[in-house]
């Protein structure tokens, strides 16, 4: 027969375990939703890329530079290029 402090002791490591559980399901579920915003992201930015074609570009600076330090960028290409690497953490 078991004691009045085995008892509660199983009972407070019974609720322990639900919460464990709890947290690992909103973990998972935030995990999922995760995944699919960014999947949905990359989607987005790679149809965005194929509406845009490669003649469209802006220019950058970098930080405290002047007018002369300009990069070029292909907004296609950068589109690309990001949808890859967050596909690859998929």
């Amino acid at each position: 027969m078991k004691t009045e402090e085995e008892i509660a002791k199983e009972k407070e490591a019974i609720h322990k375990m639900i919460g464990a559980k709890s947290a690992m399901e909103t973990a998972i579920n935030r995990i999922a939703r995760l995944e699919r915003e960014l999947l949905f992201a990359c989607e987005t930015m790679e149809e965005v890329a194929r509406a845009t074609g490669d003649n469209l570009l802006y220019r950058t600076y970098r930080h405290g530079g002047n007018q002369t330090d300009a990069s070029v960028v292909q907004i296609s290409v950068n589109l690309r290029r990001i949808s890859a690497a967050a596909r690859a953490l998929l």
